[in-house]
């Protein structure tokens, strides 16, 4: 895998455990770093560590609160981790913020999570 953060690459690992360890430890020494947050939250949910991924999908939020797109990968996150309840809560504050993800945040709600987990886990990247 290569994770290429700001133009730059944290790294060229081969498994996901060497990428976790990686972006761990990129996000000790840059806590506040959205992208990187976002990378680690990517490998944990693709390796099925859903509360892992959600709490850095909700620290994102918390990180970078004017982005549309940190809300839009805590929503995916939710979806996947089947947290309904909190998922339209959330998908209230997004629109709230922001309109325009009306369209996607009503396609991720109607999103079949056995048929489109896979294509969910692709946005992370």
């Amino acid at each position: 895998f290569v994770y290429q953060i700001e133009g730059g690459f944290l790294g060229n690992v081969s498994s996901y455990e060497k990428a976790i360890s990686v972006l761990e430890e990129g996000l000790r020494q840059s806590p506040n770093h959205p992208v990187v947050r976002r990378a680690l939250a990517s490998v944990y949910l693709d390796q099925g560590r859903i509360d892992e991924g959600l709490a850095q999908m909700e620290a994102l939020v918390e990180l970078s609160p004017q982005d549309a797109s940190a809300y839009g990968y805590y929503l995916v996150a939710l979806r996947l981790a089947g947290e309904q309840e909190l998922y339209e809560r959330v998908a209230l504050q997004a629109l709230a913020l922001f309109p325009s993800l009306s369209g996607d945040i009503e396609q991720l709600r109607r999103a079949d999570l056995q048929t489109d987990r896979q294509a969910l886990l692709n946005l992370f990247h």
